[in-house]
């Protein structure tokens, strides 16, 4: 801390709060998410308790959200909005025990205080050569701490005293030669410094079974239920799921705990979590519930909600869609959809909107709901001979339709198109570059500014880093890492459809600066032969607009050739141009 820099207790007791049996690198995120939410304990006293257990989602001990909401309140009507500064009056409030109570003491008043956690205990019981075993000794180390604390700066000595446990006397390898209390430290000149604090033996934890109900409806909602309030994850949403017990329940035992009538299948795998004194292991079964859908009895209805699953993590998933507002909406329809999709005879995934490969196994009732919903909808692969209809039916009911001409290559002659391309070096200066690794981050933002930029409507982060499902995102950069060119493919077609083992790739994008260099070709050609080679597929397609010769001599150079009795589009409410 700074001299003359004012501390504020707000900040210090919300810190302290979060790195409650968490690491600090998890709660920086969370912690900056607070802030910027509640910036001060009247606005976090005045929200809305599930609101702050949705914020806290993903940090666990779920008992500390509450209690921080009950301690700002506490705060705001007895004490006016100002943190009492004795380690007495603090430990009074919800949640605040000894050890918070003392840090809040010390760090944001300078109070005479000791906190003692577990780095704090580590330098405290080397320092001194504590024999005796936790937990049984805490109470001499902290005696042994307090005679350490200085009256002046009790704020600073605390906080050197953690970071001294944490970097320099850690727990299995402690770095002596450069500690500052190594000529007053009994255990290292007993050469025992390893092997304390002596710990215990811990009893091995038990473990729980039980099976978990993943229920997604048509419209792109996950079933939620909210746990009792008093108990494990008090208040908290969880997936609906039978009680935890000893050992796993026959499938049909557990079906009777179903919260919905459905066609289950099991996911493969086990889900486990470890908590504090047990490990649970789930189950999870899985079905698609149309939207009209009854709840049964065992599923508690009136402690269940139904909650779109672009809401989920919605704070971090947010940051993988880009672009426009509409474009970010769609984006967070496709991942909301991607079950239904896969399900759903006659959809498919046009990447950036649903999309239809078989009008008849999908329906015109089907395109109606989607175009009212989104605006919009793709159509892949149809026989050329539907285009008048689908024209017409449009235009009868106030939506503007593009058509695209389909580019198809089978499997063999476009992996050897492409390799006689992928032969010839890049130029000096210019190599294949890293793909994303998730759906936030530098690479991934990059590729979506590139499409942006160029008027191409970019993909979700999670899409374009295979989160959704398999897929293939390929760049080529600069010496300095700029993304100068970028494709995309995937499996869009599910098992339903006669284009199931098709692989398919678009948004061939070059930086103005870098185009007329051949590079379109040569980052569309390392597509197709990543997208063949690491999906499968018998065949690879693309579309190209009818006056596109640049990009149809492209895709003929990777061994694709029109199809004249298929084609694509894509029909948009109003004159809006969705992408390029």
């Amino acid at each position: 801390m700074r001299r003359g820099r004012r501390v504020d207790p707000y900040k210090v007791w919300l810190s302290e709060i979060m790195l409650q049996q968490t690491t600090v690198k998890a709660v920086i995120p969370f912690y900056e998410k607070f802030l910027a939410r509640w910036p001060t304990v009247e606005a976090l006293a005045a929200a809305d308790l599930d609101d702050v257990l949705a914020a806290w989602a993903g940090l666990g001990y779920y008992s500390r959200a509450r209690n921080l909401h009950k301690c700002a309140q506490a705060v705001v009507a007895e004490h006016s909005g100002r943190f009492p500064r004795t380690v007495a009056a603090l430990s009074a409030l919800p949640g605040i025990g000894p050890y918070t109570a003392a840090a809040i003491a010390a760090i944001a008043f300078g109070e005479p205080a000791t906190p003692v956690d577990g780095n704090v205990e580590r330098v405290v019981s080397r320092l001194f050569a504590v024999r005796h075993p936790l937990p049984g000794a805490k109470r001499e180390i902290k005696r042994l701490a307090e005679s350490l604390t200085p009256q002046r700066r009790a704020g600073d000595f605390a906080q050197a005293m953690m970071d001294l446990g944490a970097t320099v006397c850690s727990p299995k390898r402690p770095s002596c030669l450069v500690c500052p209390l190594q000529q007053d430290c009994h255990a290292h000149a007993l050469g025992i410094e390893t092997q304390l604090p002596v710990k215990l033996d811990r009893a091995a934890r038990p473990v729980r079974f039980g099976t978990a109900f993943l229920a997604l409806r048509e419209d792109g909602h996950v079933l939620l239920r909210k746990r009792p309030e008093a108990g494990l994850l008090g208040g908290m949403l969880e997936i609906p799921s039978t009680d935890w017990g000893d050992d796993w329940l026959p499938v049909d035992q557990a079906l009777a705990a179903q919260p919905v009538k459905a066609d289950w299948w099991a996911v493969p795998g086990v889900v486990s979590h470890t908590f504090t004194h047990f490990r649970l292991e789930l189950m999870l079964l899985r079905a698609i519930v149309p939207t009209d859908a009854s709840l049964t009895f065992w599923a508690s209805p009136e402690r269940c909600r139904w909650v779109p699953r672009h809401e989920l993590h919605a704070g971090e998933r947010l940051a993988g869609y880009f672009g426009t507002a509409e474009q970010r909406r769609l984006q967070a329809r496709v991942e909301e959809e991607a079950a239904w999709i896969r399900a759903t005879p006659g959809a498919c995934n046009s990447g950036r909107v649903i999309g239809c490969d078989d009008i008849a196994l999908f329906g015109w009732d089907r395109i109606e709901r989607v175009l009212q919903r989104d605006g919009v909808i793709g159509f892949r692969l149809l026989p050329k001979t539907e285009a008048p209809a689908l024209q017409s039916w449009m235009k009868a009911h106030g939506y503007r339709i593009d058509f695209w001409e389909p580019f198809i290559g089978a499997r063999d002659t476009v992996l050897r198109a492409t390799a006689r391309i992928l032969e010839s070096p890049l130029r000096p200066g210019l190599k294949i570059g890293p793909e994303p690794a998730s759906a936030t981050g530098a690479t991934v933002e990059a590729i979506q500014r590139l499409m942006s930029e160029n008027g191409v409507a970019p993909y979700s982060g999670s899409l374009l880093a295979g989160e959704i499902e398999p897929a293939v995102t390929v760049t080529l950069v600069d010496g300095a890492g700029a993304v100068l060119a970028c494709a995309f493919g995937h499996r869009p077609h599910n098992a339903h459809s006669r284009f199931r083992d098709f692989g398919y790739g678009g948004a061939v994008v070059v930086a103005a600066s870098h185009r007329g260099l051949g590079l379109g070709r040569y980052v569309n050609a390392l597509l197709a032969s990543r997208v063949l080679g690491d999906l499968g597929g018998t065949h690879f397609y693309a579309f190209v607009g009818a006056d596109n010769v640049p990009s149809r001599r492209m895709l003929e150079s990777c061994g694709l050739a029109q199809d004249a009795g298929l084609a694509a589009a894509m029909a948009v409410a109003g004159d809006r141009k969705f992408t390029r």
